[in-house]
């Protein structure tokens, strides 16, 4: 009888450790606030906010490339790498609602006379689209991981992750944050992408990216796409004292985001190519207060401008960056805010259309006062399809060629105050 009760009291406190633990990794309020936005207020599909098993094939980490940021956190590389038996292993993520390219990686496996066997380690919570938010029970890590699957939530069906798009994703992550380490960005909060793993034969790969600014903090990352839903967008607005939405968004989603992207282009010489509220979020402080800044994520969506880069002394990024994203002569710059999107009962068609407008409006005035460009030089006609806008400004004559040489030069002075270990900040 003692025994018995020995036992149970030992697995009483098992329980109690596992609830324990539990507890203190809980996933981080503001990520499962997130959560709840991308699956209960995206209009396009309604997904499931409740946490899952991620499954995971386990493959000898010397047959997976790799290119690890050095400032990842340690604890999103141990949820990720492991030491069984003296060897290295990556958890290669299985995307649970894919039903077709995990098994080619199945297949690899075995073609190696290795074990095919899916194991469970990280929990995962479901996205607007094919990414998931992770999270390790263990050490308490939370990121978000995307690889391919063939069924998704929305207009974004069948996402094979290939390896250039990866590469290209990694490479833009460290230039991004090596300008924001040199001067923090004004209107803009970036989402780090600082890891992926790769399988060559497979043309495979896996994306890490952070959820820094988020875990621990006050702030609140409300996806566009949410801030355009019929209901949050509304309740959000009423919140603040708005009893007219469409105004309210216009003023604090449309015109931020005009001068985020600005920033972005004067910046870094990026411009996106797929510039919809899936790929951009609003901060918010604890009261639901936007703060006027903008959280940009997925760099791999992106234009390169060749001149830009070759002022910075960077044409190693775009000699081997998907050509055909890299373009000159022009800056483009777009917006579709409801694209792959339906619009809410309070934006209609003519007032997207003025979005649009004084979207480039508040562009070109803001990277006019960051360049010092006259804004009679960034005019050029905005074309509409479907729903996006686009512009795109010809960078000829004397104030382009100042511009690019003011590039230049603050990337060569810079250069010289880092080889004495010096700091600049530069306008």
């Amino acid at each position: 009888m003692k025994a018995h009760q020995s036992l149970r009291n030992f697995f009483y406190l098992i329980s109690f450790f596992i609830l324990f633990i539990s507890a203190c990794f809980a996933l981080d309020p503001n990520v499962q606030e997130l959560v709840n936005y991308e699956t209960k207020a995206n209009r396009v599909a309604v997904r499931s906010n409740e946490r899952v098993d991620i499954q995971h094939y386990e493959i000898p980490l010397e047959l997976v490339g790799k290119d690890l940021a050095d400032r990842m956190d340690k604890n999103i590389r141990d949820a990720l790498i492991f030491n069984k038996n003296g060897v290295e292993y990556v958890r290669w993520v299985i995307n649970p609602e894919d039903t077709l390219w995990h098994l080619e990686v199945e297949e690899f496996l075995r073609s190696k006379g290795l074990d095919a066997t899916k194991h469970t380690h990280l929990k995962g919570y479901m996205t607007a689209s094919r990414s998931y938010i992770v999270e390790d029970l263990r050490t308490g890590a939370q990121f978000s991981i995307k690889v391919s699957t063939n069924m998704t939530g929305g207009n974004w069906r069948d996402k094979k992750q290939p390896i250039q798009d990866a590469k290209d994703i990694r490479v833009i992550a460290d230039y991004v944050y090596n300008e924001q380490q040199a001067k923090p960005f004004e209107h803009m909060i970036t989402m780090d992408e600082p890891g992926i793993f790769s399988i060559e034969a497979l043309d495979q790969a896996m994306v890490i990216r952070t959820l820094d600014g988020l875990v621990g903090s006050k702030k609140i990352y409300l996806p566009g796409f949410s801030a355009m839903h019929t209901r949050v967008g509304r309740q959000i607005a009423l919140l603040n004292r708005s009893q007219d939405p469409e105004a309210f968004w216009r003023e604090h989603y449309n015109k931020p985001l005009a001068k985020a992207l600005a920033e972005l282009a004067y910046r870094t010489g990026l411009t996106y190519d797929s510039p919809h509220s899936q790929n951009f979020l609003i901060e918010l402080d604890q009261f639901l207060r936007p703060t006027g800044k903008i959280v940009i994520r997925d760099f791999g969506d992106s234009y390169l401008s060749k001149e830009y880069f070759a002022a910075k002394g960077r044409t190693d990024i775009t000699d081997n960056w998907t050509q055909k994203n890299v373009k000159s002569r022009y800056l483009r710059a777009s917006v579709g805010i409801m694209h792959g999107n339906k619009f809410p009962t309070w934006l209609n068609e003519a007032q997207y259309e003025n979005w649009g407008e004084e979207f480039f409006q508040e562009y070109k005035k803001e990277f006019s006062r960051l360049s010092g460009i006259p804004d009679a030089k960034l005019r050029a006609p905005i074309t509409r399809k479907h729903k996006y806008f686009k512009s795109k400004f010809k960078l000829q004559g004397t104030q382009w060629d100042k511009f690019f040489e003011d590039i230049k030069l603050k990337t060569q002075l810079r250069a010289t105050l880092n080889s004495f270990n010096c700091r600049a900040i530069f306008n």
